[in-house]
């Protein structure tokens, strides 16, 4: 009698790949020990830090020169972000810094605290470091900031680049992925004076946040952000991040129409911010005037940016370009916006990375914007005159003011 065929069991094989191996033909796991920096100042720039944190990511933000900010978050115990509709906000605690020395210091503690735990027998997911091209090249090695995210103005871009420049080489490597998302255009010429362009992602996103007092922020999340390589490759470190930006709930897609993305927020920002910075009110009150004034004005300003942007070479349509900005304005009607918040507080506005960008190019194409030139120049002689501006008359009646001229 013939033995019974052998019983096939299934076998399950478990495969291991190490955390620095990345491939496009596998899923890209984040690493949950990654280091990202955000740099910036707005309620935005605090909005990705909050969310990157609350999703177990070493976050630390500098919020350049203001110790007093840094140490209210440390009072509270960390940033509070309510989040869409949410009231009860949630505390979301990461590192606060007002000078680049400072995230030096901390981003070493943490390089000898992963030292020890190598030591100890843990696994590091840290890959090997390559420094970057960039002096003192004689630095020493230094812990890994996997994303630098920057959102300050455009105004400090070179500022705050030449600040760090002395610690790039003992911060950063080779890995390690700089994410513009700054408002206005003419940033990643700025950047790539000081970061190699194949560290270098920019985009736009459509997140937005508001402070409602120091320390306390709404923001809205699951918004899409779009970004590309300045360099036309997306790294596999690069996909890495992306990933852990959509992971945290910032989905972010990598895509070469990121650039057209940049036009469409570029008309958003000419028009909607400006004019709400120029009137001081909030987004919706600048479009759902009873005369539709502002609304004209800033659908004109939007096919005037279209218009540039296809002289420029950008596949951006004069209806694409409206329809960016009506559906900014109807979504975000309750936001003020950044260059409002300039005015109100009588600061250097992002208005020459906006309008004038804008002017710039199509004077090189020889055609006239009206309305660009026209919302660009009211800027301007506000930020000129922020010190001569009249403050109302108290208890006057009409006709002391026609005497008193």
């Amino acid at each position: 009698q013939q033995p019974p065929p052998p019983v096939l069991l299934p076998t399950l094989v478990f495969i291991f790949f190490p955390s620095t191996v990345y491939s496009s033909h596998f899923h890209i796991f984040p690493r949950t020990n990654m280091h990202i920096l955000t740099i910036g100042s707005s309620p935005l720039s605090l909005l990705w830090s909050s969310i990157l944190s609350l999703n177990h990511y070493k976050t630390s933000h500098l919020y350049p020169s203001n110790p007093q900010f840094a140490s209210l978050i440390h009072q509270q115990k960390g940033m509070l972000l309510k989040v869409d509709d949410s009231d009860k906000p949630k505390s979301c605690n990461f590192k606060v810094f007002s000078e680049f020395e400072e995230v030096m210091e901390y981003a070493e503690r943490l390089q000898r605290e992963n030292e020890r735990g190598a030591e100890s027998g843990a696994t590091s997911s840290s890959p090997k470091k390559t420094p970057l091209s960039m002096p003192p090249s004689s630095a020493p090695s230094a812990p890994l900031i996997d994303a630098i995210l920057l959102f300050m103005p455009v105004t400090e871009t070179q500022k705050r680049l030449l600040e760090m420049q002395p610690y790039l080489a003992r911060l950063i490597d080779s890995n390690t992925t700089f994410c513009c998302l700054q408002h206005g255009l003419g940033n990643v010429e700025a950047i790539i004076k000081h970061v190699p362009k194949n560290n270098l992602l920019f985009g736009s996103t459509v997140t937005h946040a508001t402070a409602l007092r120091d320390g306390l922020i709404r923001g809205t999340a699951n918004r899409p952000t779009n970004v590309w390589s300045a360099s036309g490759v997306v790294s596999e470190n690069m996909k890495v991040i992306i990933k852990s930006f959509s992971d945290a709930g910032l989905p972010t897609t990598a895509t070469p129409e990121a650039e057209i993305m940049l036009w469409k927020k570029m008309a958003v920002n000419c028009s909607i911010n400006v004019l709400s910075a120029i009137c001081a009110i909030k987004i919706g009150s600048a479009w759902n005037d009873a005369n539709n004034a502002g609304r004209d004005v800033m659908v004109q300003v939007a096919r005037e940016v279209a218009q540039v942007a296809q002289l420029e070479g950008i596949k951006l349509t004069e209806q694409e370009s409206v329809d960016a900005v009506t559906f900014v304005a109807q979504k975000a009607s309750n936001h003020v916006s950044d260059m409002c918040n300039d005015v109100l507080n009588q600061r250097a506005t992002s208005v020459e990375y906006l309008n004038g960008y804008v002017l710039r190019c199509a004077q090189k194409h020889n055609l006239t914007v009206h309305s660009t030139q026209t919302l660009y120049n009211i800027v301007r002689l506000q930020e000129e005159t922020y010190r001569k501006r009249l403050k109302p008359l108290v208890n006057t009646s009409a006709d002391e003011e026609d005497t008193n001229g």
